[in-house]
């Protein structure tokens, strides 16, 4: 019996799929030519998926080019890192340090965080909550962990 390749055919899965590279520090454009290169990505997603992280990034770079960039960043106390966990922690500071959250990014998943029910996050729950802060995802489906839901309803 032949073994089925994880598909990739929700922007949710793809997104998810670049975000962890990103944080891995690979660039956008490597992430996107290596995952163009497999057969079960659906394309007219990827192509998505890579534009609104280029335009994110672009977005964040312009904002911060026309006003005097802070030189402070919001910093995770030690109840929400306990909470978060140390790699989702490194991983907000690698995204933070190669342009794509800002620290108004980091305040509303620090908000998202105070809201979660449970006393550590997994790296998927993690993504969930970076991706709709960037993307404004509340009510898209999220077919990889098991079910459709709102956002919301998860926190709650």
């Amino acid at each position: 019996m032949k073994k089925r390749k994880k598909e990739y055919n929700s922007i949710f899965s793809i997104l998810a799929k670049m975000l962890d590279a990103l944080a891995e520090e690979e660039s956008l454009e490597v992430i996107e030519k290596k995952m163009r290169l497999k057969k079960e990505i659906n394309k007219s997603l990827l192509n998505t998926a890579y534009s609104w992280f280029y335009e994110k990034l672009n977005a964040n770079k312009i904002k911060n080019d026309k006003k005097i960039q802070s030189l402070s960043i919001r910093y995770l106390s030690e109840e929400e890192i306990d909470l978060i966990g140390i790699e989702n922690n490194n991983r907000l500071l690698k995204l933070y340090n190669i342009g794509l959250l800002t620290n108004s990014d980091i305040d509303l998943i620090v908000n998202q965080i105070h809201l979660y029910p449970y006393d550590q996050m997994t790296k998927d729950e993690m993504n969930i909550l970076v991706l709709s802060s960037l993307f404004f995802m509340e009510n898209l489906p999220f077919p990889e962990l098991g079910n459709s839901f709102q956002l919301s309803e998860k926190i709650n």
